[in-house]
């Protein structure tokens, strides 16, 4: 039997909710009973961060999350100083942190690298035990200035744990210039008062209920009130701040262009070298400890183009300079993963992105080095469409990366079904993977070998059913527009009979499943994120046993709407059933009042999941 399939894999970002905030992060079972943030920048411009908690631990779940805190810092720039901890348990009696109980760690792949300067700082509690208060107070004061004295820091005031009291206190040399922002709520201006040559602003609330949960979500930073202070008067002073800082750390310099003669040996082509450069970058394996963006470094990025392993965020500055080193031009991007939430539009800050990427301007392309899985010119598929800054000196605003169309973004699936007379089922199914899972497909069919791939596609055909067995597969010809892979297995009685009828459920998954929860909401307070555009289109071709003729088949559906669009279409011919079943996403993000689109969506794609084929026996 000949087989094919065609198709993208329709990929749901589910968003990850998360504070970019350590002290904000939600504690299952504990309550912020005071929670105080605190920034203070010196006479000589040198940031002062402060945490100040106290944590009322309920429930056993509580104290496993807040048995041990971890902060990060660096060693060369910074300090971090413990200067309260305790424990006070529910009879009133206080346990303070023992020395023992701290412990300073270099990670050990870290050692070796220009990171070795990277620390986590681990309080333990091994006492924890419910109902009991954590509380604590950690300093960081950074050792230098920031390039031009700049500062920023910020404070949630909503958290999903209640908060019974809130914080943030300010404190800068007086006459500094500071703007802030108030997100979420209007405008709540802070108690100002001048003592001792210092400026002090301080926001406070109280008894603020934890913020509800819904299925797809955005991240907690946009649905969360907080309060945003920095220096930065424009993006336009923010982005040529960063080209500074970026462009100095970038620069090619002998070894960064020693460097480019190895990576790009034999390549004569502009395209050739460009391509070269950028497999090298991606190459590099992935520090698993992220020290994360450093912006008061000026290291060369030349010191880790030898590495071993690399940061993300100097992945994308070694991608940078070894382009320019090749003489081409080349700008380093801020972005704001979806995971990390959508940037303040008006109020300009470092705190708001989480991602670097590359732009060549003149081929108008970004460049994503720190997913293995994106072919060159490609962003992945948790950038398609965020917020992004170039860090030129020109930049005046920030920019939407690009975000590709649901037909660009496809899965095409072609299933041929043979069903025996004993209601046995042979199933062969092609996938085409056309849209931005093709990469994933083409590295995992790069590397798996034999046993491998068997394991990994009989997997794959248990989606469909739990008892189908894998009888052989193919891999077609890929390339770096699509990945093909054919699949032939057998579902043993998986046709039931019912006296002279054969009852055929809609023999191929569909992939596009919402939560229950989603289905039996009525109404949201949140947008739903479904993630990228996508195009979904499968055509089934059921070869009935001669014994059998088709009594019946799903009526045509059709419901189509804002939000995306489901289509069945079926038509019989002498023995055979063909079905076309078309479904379309045409939004990454759904608003609360169109949430009803939704539901109407989910409601057509269960119809589908239900509906049968009817075989009578002649």
């Amino acid at each position: 039997m000949k087989k094919y399939l065609v198709g993208t894999i329709l990929i749901l970002v589910v968003l990850a909710m998360i504070a970019p905030a350590a002290a904000q992060v939600q504690i299952p079972g504990a309550i912020f009973q005071d929670d105080k943030i605190g920034l203070e920048i010196t006479p000589d411009g040198k940031m002062v961060n402060i945490e100040d908690e106290t944590v009322k631990v309920l429930t056993p779940d509580g104290a496993k999350m807040y048995q041990e805190i971890v902060r990060s810092w660096w060693a060369d720039s910074q300090t971090l100083t413990i200067e309260s901890a305790e424990v006070i348990a529910g009879d009133g009696s206080s346990i303070t942190l023992k020395p023992e109980w701290i412990k300073e760690i270099q990670p050990e792949d870290l050692q070796n690298t220009p990171y070795k300067d990277f620390r986590l700082t681990v309080l333990t509690f091994p006492t924890l035990a419910p109902p009991c208060t954590v509380k604590y107070r950690i300093v960081i004061r950074n050792k230098e200035p920031m390039a031009g004295k700049a500062f920023w820091s910020g404070s949630y005031t909503q958290d999903f744990s209640p908060i019974g009291h809130t914080e943030f206190e300010v404190k800068i040399p007086a006459g500094t210039n500071m703007n802030y922002k108030y997100v979420g709520e209007p405008q709540v201006e802070p108690e100002k008062t001048l003592v001792g040559g210092v400026d002090s602003y301080v926001w406070e609330s109280t008894e603020r209920p934890a913020l509800e949960r819904e299925p797809f979500m955005p991240a907690l930073v946009d649905v969360a009130t907080k309060i945003m202070v920095g220096s930065f008067n424009s993006w336009q002073e923010f982005a040529k701040w960063g080209a500074n800082v970026v462009n100095k750390r970038a620069e090619p310099d002998s070894s960064l262009r020693s460097k480019l003669r190895r990576v790009t040996w034999g390549k004569n082509e502009k395209t050739e070298k460009l391509k070269a450069i950028y497999n090298y970058v991606i190459s590099i394996p992935s520090l698993n400890e992220d020290p994360g963006l450093r912006w008061n470094t000026s290291e060369p990025i030349s010191r880790i183009a030898d590495t071993d392993k690399i940061a993300p965020s100097d992945r994308a500055l070694l991608l940078a300079g070894l382009i320019r080193a090749a003489g081409y031009k080349a700008t380093v991007v801020l972005a704001a993963s979806r995971d990390f939430g959508k940037i303040i539009k008006d109020f300009p800050t470092p705190q708001t992105f989480d991602s670097l990427l590359v732009y060549m301007p003149e081929e108008d392309k970004f460049l994503d080095p720190n997913d293995p899985y994106t072919a060159f010119g490609e962003i992945s598929q948790g950038l398609l469409g965020v917020d992004a800054l170039l860090l030129d000196p020109l930049a005046s605003a920030p920019i939407k990366l690009p975000l590709i169309s649901a037909h660009d973004n496809r899965e095409e699936m072609q299933a041929e079904i043979v069903v025996n007379g004993d209601g046995d089922v042979e199933e062969a199914i092609g996938l085409l993977e056309t849209g931005i899972n093709r990469q994933v497909w083409a590295s995992i069919l790069g590397k798996a070998k034999g046993s491998e791939l068997d394991r990994l596609f009989q997997f794959l055909v248990r989606q469909v059913d739990m008892e189908a067995r894998l009888i052989d597969f193919k891999i077609g010809e890929n390339s770096d527009s699509k990945v093909k892979i054919d699949l032939n297995f057998k579902i043993p009685g998986y046709a039931r009979k019912s006296g002279k009828y054969l009852i055929l459920p809609q023999p191929v998954i569909q992939t596009l499943q919402f939560n229950s929860i989603l289905k039996q909401q009525g109404t949201r307070l949140y947008p739903v994120l479904l993630g990228n555009p996508s195009m979904e289109e499968k055509r089934i071709h059921v070869v009935v046993p001669d014994k059998y003729t088709v009594f019946s088949t799903p009526e045509d559906l059709t419901v189509e709407n804002d939000v995306g669009s489901v289509q069945v279409l079926t038509k019989t011919e002498g023995n055979s059933i063909q079905t076309v079943v078309r479904m379309i996403l045409k939004m990454e993000e759904v608003p609360p009042e169109k949430f009803q689109m939704i539901t109407d969506l989910v409601n057509a794609i269960n119809e589908i999941e239900n509906e049968v084929y009817l075989l009578e026996e002649k």
